[in-house]
């Protein structure tokens, strides 16, 4: 399918004319293609026609929804006709816009991803902006956005940069997703890590990150730069504790300060006058992944790799009282 370029005339009725040489169509077939540069915003139901051909409507990707206000002036579009459109009687597919939210491309990625609190209104919004992403429809199709940058409030729900369903939940991990109808882009917030409640005519997505609410529904304070993530400390709150104290060792759940897709975890061991082991499980050979064993006051960085995504364990051994094994952060599968 090579798409004919041509002059768009008008604003929610378009009438598309081949520019100079280009060919003029004299019947619609599946896959007639035209591209065109946008004279105006849309404001209402979009249709269109190539020359004197019949007036059709023009749908997102979904092919259900038809496009209203996703058309931007000087910005530059391909309208595909498909016959099964429209009840069986034919209309056009919105497929890309040659411009920073669209270029249709194979994979699944994202360059530059930042997620986080919102400054003003962080126990209720995630900022989220990254250079590219690529989401992916169920059926494989897939999209390209860039420059992107957007915040998703849990107060919205059903809808664009909200939560997909239900209300804010207390002690509850939520993933982070960047959605498109094939248009626009924004976020979407679900409990789900594979498939959330998408709006109504999205169907384009790409999981980026996790966050988790306190006791209260509100999100705790954390930070991701592409796929680490870390607990943001503030005043009277440091990083969650895994163990603390004297301990004959023993595995230790994480699923309430680590979300399911963690494929490693990045924690800070102390020993104080005494020895700490850690390690993935309690297997003899695996519990001295990390050691320290110290008459003063030492720490390590320790970042411990696990087997499989799902809510990992750690194991945790000290022989004093002053030994201790923090959480800072996670690698995310994303």
């Amino acid at each position: 399918m090579v798409p004919v370029p041509c002059t768009a005339a008008g604003v929610n009725s378009l009438t598309l004319t081949p520019i100079g040489s280009a060919p003029a169509f004299t019947s619609y077939q599946n896959f007639t293609a035209a591209r065109f540069v946008a004279t105006a915003n849309s404001t209402a139901a979009v249709s269109a026609q190539f020359g004197s051909l019949a007036n059709l409507p023009v749908y997102l990707a979904d092919g259900v929804t038809q496009v209203t206000t996703q058309i931007t002036l000087n910005q530059e579009y391909v309208l595909v006709f498909a016959q099964a459109l429209n009840s069986g009687g034919g209309g056009f597919y919105l497929e890309s816009a040659a411009v920073s939210a669209g270029l249709a491309v194979g994979g699944g990625l994202f360059s530059n991803l930042l997620l986080s609190n919102n400054a003003s209104f962080p126990n209720t919004q995630i900022s989220v902006s990254y250079d590219e992403c690529v989401m992916n429809s169920p059926a494989g199709a897939a999209f390209r956005s860039v420059n992107q940058s957007f915040n998703i409030n849990v107060a919205n729900v059903g809808v664009v940069n909200g939560l997909d369903t239900g209300t804010i939940a207390a002690n509850t991990w939520y993933y982070v997703f960047s959605i498109s109808n094939g248009t626009t882009v924004g976020g979407l917030l679900s409990t789900s890590i594979t498939a959330p409640v998408m709006p109504t005519g999205y169907s384009y997505r790409k999981r980026l990150g996790a966050f988790r609410t306190d006791g209260s529904g509100n999100l705790f304070p954390f930070r991701q730069r592409q796929h680490r993530a870390q607990w943001a400390t503030q005043t009277g709150q440091p990083y969650p504790v895994i163990a603390s104290g004297i301990a004959a060792g023993s595995n230790i759940g994480l699923a309430a300060i680590v979300p399911a897709t963690a494929i490693s975890i990045i924690m800070k061991m102390t020993a104080i006058n005494g020895q700490t082991n850690i390690g993935p499980d309690s297997n003899a050979n695996a519990q001295n992944y990390a050691v320290i064993n110290t008459a003063l006051n030492e720490s390590m960085i320790v970042d411990m790799l696990f087997d499989t995504v799902s809510p990992p364990t750690v194991f945790y051994a000290a022989t004093a009282a002053g030994c201790s094994l923090l959480l800072i952060g996670w690698v995310d599968s994303n």
